[in-house]
């Protein structure tokens, strides 16, 4: 027991750790003597801190095109990366970053695109985020990037898989409607870790009408490769096998006047638990999560141009799930271990709930302005978390 470890992803938020059970099990040392061990101490929760250092990345990007043959066209564009590269771990509301040397050359992301005709456009990203091509499109567009870390609300199964290998197929059906399908395929956050790899299918489709409204569903699968949900486990709690989870996002928007738009997004997704080894947990319920987010945005308030938003969600939670806990709780008589059974909810015990405030200003010479300020209640899905909040105000002028 004293090896055995989980470290679990931000979606289970305390759930595990506030389980009194789990701690009244006991172990036995050489001697044949029994101790009591608290297994919460064995269980690690995703940090729930608001690290902004994502904010202040650099993100230039030069494009590359060549001709092509009529009715085709073809461009990528390589992204280059910062003298230090940031190692992404998973975090509720933004990521984490540790900086480490780029090891091989200024070269990152590299995407391309060719125009099928008039209707159908193929694309591909190499070492790239699913957060490139998959991002929900109808809260993205409504919202005009002004908002720092979104999809954390409008597209949480993108934050499950590190960089890889993508493409996509769009295909516009008629004038208002559209369908996309894409995979990703990731090796892991990094090299050290199994976290993050995997991959996803995904399936988009929207369709606007004449009076502004848009909305689209969006449905898929992520398989994690001996994860669950950014999870993982070693020891008396078994090993976790590939796990693959559907989902489906419900999303709309709605042009109030020329200048402001309403918009909302809803997530669900499910899966059934796969382990192996011998394990404390067994008879694992089917998993339940989902997030949501709704917001609003208006431009060209104070000048023209500029673009101001507030939003309100919640990031991937664990909304239904129970296990069979079997412990070491005691010994007889006799000096038998005694096991005792309990049936464990993992529904955390809070919701978090990330309040932001966006503003964001392109002039039409080289300035830009980006800022936000943001305030998580219950981080972590906590109940007993104190509020956390984090500012960020970002200028660029290019010469």
């Amino acid at each position: 027991l004293i090896s055995s470890q989980i470290k679990l992803g931000a979606a289970f938020g305390d759930a595990f750790s506030k389980q009194i059970f789990l701690g009244q099990a006991i172990i036995l040392d050489a001697y044949d003597r029994a101790y009591r061990v608290d297994l919460r101490n064995r269980i690690s929760s995703s940090s729930a801190d608001l690290a902004v250092t994502s904010f202040l990345e650099q993100d230039q990007t030069k494009m590359v095109s060549a001709t092509m043959p009529e009715g085709l066209t073809l461009g990528f564009d390589v992204k280059e990366r910062d003298e230090v590269e940031p190692r992404r771990e998973v975090a509720p509301f933004s990521y984490r970053a540790s900086l480490e040397k780029a090891r091989q050359d200024d070269i990152g992301t590299i995407r391309f695109s060719a125009d099928l005709g008039h209707q159908s456009e193929f694309i591909a990203g190499l070492d790239a985020s699913p957060l490139n091509l998959f991002t929900n499109s109808i809260p993205e567009e409504a919202s005009g990037g002004v908002f720092f870390n979104s999809s954390w609300t409008s597209s949480p199964q993108l934050t499950l898989l590190g960089n890889g290998d993508s493409f996509k197929i769009s295909h516009e059906i008629g004038s208002n409607t559209k369908f996309d399908i894409g995979m990703h395929h990731s090796s892991g956050f990094s090299s050290s870790s199994n976290t993050g790899a995997g991959h996803l299918l995904q399936m988009q489709l929207s369709h606007k009408s004449s009076s502004g409204f848009r909305y689209g569903l969006t449905t898929g699968y992520v398989s994690e490769e001996e994860s669950l949900f950014s999870s993982s486990s070693r020891g008396a709690f078994g090993t976790m096998d590939d796990n693959r989870n559907e989902y489906a996002t419900l999303a709309a928007s709605w042009e109030i006047n020329d200048k402001t738009i309403i918009f909302g997004t809803y997530t669900n997704a499910t899966l059934k638990p796969s382990f192996s080894g011998d394990s404390l947990f067994d008879n694992w319920s089917r998993i339940h999560a989902n997030s949501f987010a709704i917001g609003l945005t208006t431009q060209s308030q104070f000048t023209n141009g500029d673009r101001l938003g507030i939003s309100v969600g919640q990031p991937l939670r664990v909304s239904k799930s129970t296990v069979d806990a079997t412990l070491p709780v005691g010994r007889d008589l006799d000096g038998n271990v005694l096991q005792e059974t309990q049936r464990v909810d993992l529904v955390p015990t809070g919701r978090q709930i990330d309040i932001q405030l966006a503003y964001s200003l392109r002039s039409r010479g080289q300035t830009e302005v980006t800022s936000f300020a943001a305030l998580s209640l219950q981080p972590g899905h906590d109940s007993s978390a104190n509020p956390e909040a984090a500012v960020g105000f970002k200028w660029r002028l290019e010469f």
